[in-house]
């Protein structure tokens, strides 16, 4: 009988998951058009790693993709993650810094070879934008959720 109790003990302690306290997405902002002469826009995803459990546990320099769960799965290539060799993610006071570029929002653009007369309003930006995303590293993905006081914030050019 104590075997059992200690194996069910055991199997209890070690399935432990992180808590969403443990990571989440603080903010995340849009600047529909890069200092550059490209059509495409710049998402900044800030994540809030308070026991350091993302920064310990995932190789981020790693990271090939993230995935925003709000936008349809056909349309991720949209999203190109800036590679850690160009520009390395940032990671102050906990919140690790990732830079996403898109032409997904951008009005009047040729996408997959398609031209498409985007009209995307600020509202509807922010309404895809906002809640999970999953950071893919290989063939893992770790889903990481919306903190209860995330914020979306669209810069004007």
């Amino acid at each position: 009988m104590k075997k059992i109790i200690f194996l069910a003990l055991l199997c209890i302690c070690c399935n432990e998951k992180p808590k969403l306290d443990d990571y989440c997405v603080t903010k995340i902002e849009y600047s529909p058009q890069l200092k550059m002469m490209v059509p495409q826009g710049a998402i900044m995803v800030y994540i809030e790693d308070k026991n350091h459990i993302l920064r310990d546990k995932c190789p981020l320099d790693k990271l090939t993709k993230v995935i925003f769960y709000s936008i349809k799965e056909n349309s991720d290539c949209d999203f190109h993650l800036i590679k850690y060799q160009v520009e390395p993610f940032k990671i102050e006071n906990n919140i690790i810094h990732l830079t996403i570029l898109t032409a997904r929002f951008w009005p009047d653009i040729y996408i997959n070879g398609v031209r498409s007369e985007n009209k995307w309003t600020p509202q509807q930006i922010q309404k895809v934008l906002k809640g999970d995303i999953g950071l893919v590293f290989e063939k893992d993905t770790v889903r990481v959720k919306a903190c209860n006081n995330e914020q979306f914030i669209m810069h004007e050019n």
